[in-house]
């Protein structure tokens, strides 16, 4: 036996086991494990074996198993994270190694996009977690601060719920939801809101419950005020805490509100109405209660992994467990995990502020006047899109202005009912696309695709307007039937504006799904691009970067498909030959014109003679039948050079004539511009300027008491306290008048004996560069 027939026979044992760990199939690990060898045999594998063959199981596990009733399903429902921890590989390597194995299978394109929404979900999940830890130890107690239960005897089964058990409950039940709203799964937006949601749920619950209100954190700022006292009863009527909860913790309250009414309370109540929650259904309340957590938390988690293993999309307990680090890939903090480490953060604590009040500080660096950086998170960044994606929004309605309907019916051929037309018609395909097969959600997907092209409608007619009142400036009275009766021109403006929108709420945007969408040429798509940027000055800076990402990704691959408008451009346009191009650049004379190449010119004026050079035959022949002339530098020299720079260089010679009565021009000195900027107001409410310095030889002119000039580099430092005074108080500083510091001492006179020639030099040179300026 070779040793590649032993490497594969350890392979094939070690697969096995892998298999009957998880209790695979046949029919899926003998296509896992066929799959693997003609890989193999074509490519280079690096890495463990076994992490490879966990991709090819999971591929395996994912293809379409007919059933027994109608139609196929898709997977075998085993675990993604089983599969993952039985093959010893973590999330984000096998991420990593799902694409290199997507490209060397060539699997179909609805596997890799399903692939692809998989890690975009782990990912904002991943986020969403960071802030989760966070945002519930500041409502609930932490577990070092719970009593300690007392042991209880089997038979006594029904006990108050823990701290922590509340945090690992309260992760399921959101993990549980945003499962069940595909469209809102990657959406790091509407995903944060639907965990406020979750937990303004629970925390009603803990209120509502007597027994339960212990849990709570009284330092928590969204509690009520008497709260605190032994007489508190929570008052009649439904509790809601999300707009606490958005001030707090940076939520967008008309989102969050919107998600509760619209995706949350249906998907509770149907919870409650299956009893996978316990407790009043009227109230959405009870769970909490000793009799009814236990069971409630288990049904839950049942329901839950039936729906991971139905979906094979990744069990988002993981971030709750005690393995997280080593499952996901990287260190991440669990509830338990942050409270025993604060021993030693608070030794940190104490070691970094002693360092800081021994460091030594040094003015120079002015470090006390520069705020501090902090850095964006992921979601810090979405909220901030989506805020001023509101507020470049805000007083547009979803319709036509008045002014750009009276503009639309002044043309000859009036386009609205086209328009309006036109946007019911990409509305029904945008919301086909985006309905969900399972019945339970799939009205809630489509309310969600409607309030993104509902959005998209609002931009599209407000860069409309920008674009057709940029275009009367430019043409006049002119009209613009023609350009408003362009199809390509507004399907691909409403297909921009709706990729401007969901990449608001969902980074990093859907395109170039937003033109397969709307079956749009990526060329159309482009053009549109800089004309919306162009008219529409209130786009923030995070959509231009995003809008210039999709340019390039344009004009690298997606212009240059078979079936790309781009090339009947090109025939019709005619673009000259390269024998075309290159016609004009054969000639001598080429190379001397304007932005040509000059380094012939260079070398004979460093080697100027007035005399021709003997050896000035041309040692190539010269090309006839055509207006240009070959030849080399001495032939050029000789014969052209020289007949144009002969009277100029004989005035440098000493034998010269006019030598010292008619010296030759000096080149002048370069223009030099002020680098400083214009004088200019900094604040509307000081007088305060910046003006350039213009340093001379002239004395300042005196200046007013009430001015305080501060110039760079010369002024004492002084200065700018009585300036920084003078802001505060509002008065200024009584001093005396200082003396101008760009005053001088007038220079010195050149000694008289013999200067008449040398002033006769000066003044020759002050006229020469007056006259070449």
């Amino acid at each position: 036996m070779s040793d590649e027939e032993e490497r594969l026979v350890k392979i094939r044992t070690r697969f096995e086991d892998l298999c009957r760990a998880l209790n695979m199939d046949e029919e899926a690990s003998t296509e896992a494990w066929s799959s693997y060898e003609n890989i193999s045999r074509n490519f280079t594998l690096e890495g463990s074996e076994l992490h490879w063959l966990a991709c090819a199981l999971y591929v395996a596990c994912r293809s379409s198993v007919p059933t027994v009733g109608k139609g196929t399903t898709e997977g075998n429902y085993v675990s993604l994270t089983r599969v993952l921890r039985c093959s010893h590989i973590s999330l984000i390597e096998f991420f990593s190694k799902m694409k290199k194995w997507q490209d060397m299978a060539k699997l179909p394109q609805d596997f890799c996009q399903s692939t692809d929404k998989l890690e975009r979900n782990f990912t904002v999940s991943a986020v969403i977690f960071k802030k989760y830890v966070p945002i519930f130890r500041s409502i609930f107690k932490t577990p070092s601060e719970e009593l300690l239960r007392v042991h209880r005897s089997r038979k006594q089964r029904r006990h108050p719920c823990s701290v922590s058990e509340l945090f690992n409950f309260c992760w399921v039940l959101y993990v549980h939801a945003k499962g069940n709203f595909p469209m809102i799964s990657d959406d790091l937006v509407n995903s944060y809101h639907l965990l406020l949601c979750a937990l303004d749920l629970v925390l009603t619950n803990a209120l509502l419950c007597s027994a339960r209100r212990d849990l709570l954190n009284p330092s928590f700022k969204g509690l009520p005020e008497d709260f605190s006292s032994r007489d508190y009863r929570p008052p009649p009527g439904p509790l809601c805490f999300m707009e606490q909860l958005c001030e707090l913790h940076d939520g967008l309250v008309l989102e969050a509100k919107g998600v509760k009414e619209h995706f949350w309370k249906p998907f509770i109540k149907k919870l409650f109405h299956k009893r996978i929650l316990r407790g009043k259904e009227d109230s959405l309340s009870g769970f909490l209660d000793p009799m009814n957590f236990g069971d409630s938390f288990l049904s839950l988690s049942r329901l839950y992994e039936e729906q991971v293993l139905a979906s094979g999309g990744l069990d988002e307990r993981i971030f709750t467990g005690e393995g997280a680090s080593e499952d996901i890939g990287t260190p991440e903090p669990s509830l338990c995990e942050e409270v025993e480490n604060q021993d030693s953060t608070l030794y940190r604590l104490h070691t970094s502020l002693a360092a800081s009040v021994l460091k030594v500080s040094t003015p120079l660096t002015g470090r006390k006047y520069v705020q501090e950086v902090r850095l964006a998170s992921p979601l810090s960044t979405a909220m901030k899109s989506v805020g001023r994606l509101h507020t470049l929004l805000s007083g547009t309605r979803y319709g036509p202005s008045s002014k750009l309907t009276q503009i639309l019916r002044g043309c000859s051929r009036d386009p609205s009912d086209v328009i309006s037309q036109r946007l019911k018609d990409m509305l029904d395909i945008f919301t086909q696309h985006h309905e969900d097969s399972t019945d339970d959600s799939k009205g809630m997907e489509k309310d969600m695709a409607v309030k993104f092209f509902h959005l998209s409608e609002a931009l599209y007619y407000r860069i409309l307007e920008s674009i057709v009142e940029r275009e009367k400036m430019i043409l006049g009275d002119a009209d613009l039937s023609c350009i408003l009766e362009q199809d390509v021109f507004h399907r691909s403006l409403l297909a921009c504006c709706l990729e401007i929108v969901t990449f608001s709420y969902r980074p990093p945007g859907d395109f170039p799904r937003v033109i397969h969408t709307f079956q749009l040429p990526a060329y159309h798509f482009y053009k549109v691009i800089e004309v919306l940027v162009r008219s529409e000055q209130g786009l923030f800076r995070e959509v231009v970067k995003h809008l210039n990402q999709v340019e390039e990704q344009v004009l690298e691959s997606l212009a240059w498909t078979s079936n790309s408008p781009l090339w009947h451009s090109l025939q019709s346009a005619q673009v000259p030959t390269c024998q075309e191009v290159h016609e004009n650049t054969n000639s001598t004379w080429f190379y001397f014109t304007s932005g040509g190449d000059i380094s012939p010119g260079l070398t004979c004026s460093s080697s100027t003679l007035v005399t021709p050079q003997p050896s000035g035959d041309s040692s190539s022949s010269a090309v006839d039948g055509g207006e240009e002339e070959r030849g080399d530098l001495i032939h050029f020299y000789n014969d052209v050079y020289i007949k144009q720079m002969r009277q100029f260089a004989v005035r440098y010679s000493r034998s010269s004539p006019s030598t010292g009565a008619d010296p030759p021009p000096l080149c002048p000195y370069p223009t030099s511009r002020t680098g400083s900027p214009r004088r200019m107001l900094l604040s509307s409410k000081h007088s305060i300027y910046i003006s350039p310095h213009e340093s001379g030889s002239a004395p300042c002119p005196a200046l007013p008491r009430e001015r305080i000039c501060y110039y760079i580099c010369s002024s004492p430092p002084n200065r700018l306290q009585e300036i920084n005074s003078m802001i505060r108080t509002g008065e200024t500083p009584s001093r005396k008048r200082s003396i101008p510091l760009d005053k001088e001492t007038s220079p010195k006179r050149v000694c008289p004996d013999n200067h008449t020639a040398l002033l006769r030099r000066l003044q020759d040179i002050a006229n020469d560069r007056s006259s070449s300026r």
